[in-house]
């Protein structure tokens, strides 16, 4: 497992380089930097609560888990793949469930059962009108959201001609 005491950055690429691996993350380096200075800060004492739309690989899961510590994170992955559910570890508060970001019933679902949360990340569909519905639904909830950071990774990559997404 990788030692989370530098920076961001440096975790990010040990899990980017682990190709082989069963927790591979595939995601933009230039975010760490980014994540960094915007996350919750670690080692206060406080639990952070992340919901993430989009495990794919798992790899993040870990990451995640590895930067936060394994006691401060509860973490909630949402994918429509049921192949995620090997990722999930719910006696280490890393929870997985299977469903899309589309489904408004199914993410106030996970907000009643393990929210408010900290820190919202969609790195799903990668489509302008899944990230809206998903803010559509998130923000309003005081059930959903806490004190909100949410990143949306896919907000650059909706922007690229051959990926918008008609509205």
């Amino acid at each position: 497992m990788p030692e989370a005491n530098g920076t961001l950055r440096q975790l990010w690429l040990s899990y980017h380089s682990s190709v082989m691996s069963t927790s591979f993350m595939n995601r933009w380096l230039e975010y760490a930097d980014h994540y960094e200075r915007h996350l919750p800060r670690r080692g206060t004492g406080r639990g952070v609560r992340l919901l993430e739309i989009g495990v794919q690989s798992g790899g993040s899961v870990q990451m995640w888990r590895d930067w936060f510590g394994a006691g401060a994170l509860h973490y909630v992955g949402v994918d429509v793949d049921a192949r995620c559910l090997r990722f999930a570890r719910p006696e280490q508060q890393l929870h997985i469930a299977i469903g899309s970001q589309l489904n408004a019933s199914f993410l106030l679902s996970l907000c009643r059962a393990h929210g408010p949360f900290d820190v919202v990340i969609d790195d799903a569909a990668h489509m302008a009108a899944h990230i809206r519905r998903s803010l559509q639904v998130l923000f309003p909830d005081d059930r959903c959201m806490a004190a909100p950071s949410s990143f949306l990774e896919a907000g650059a990559a909706s922007k690229q001609p051959r990926m918008v997404d008609p509205v």
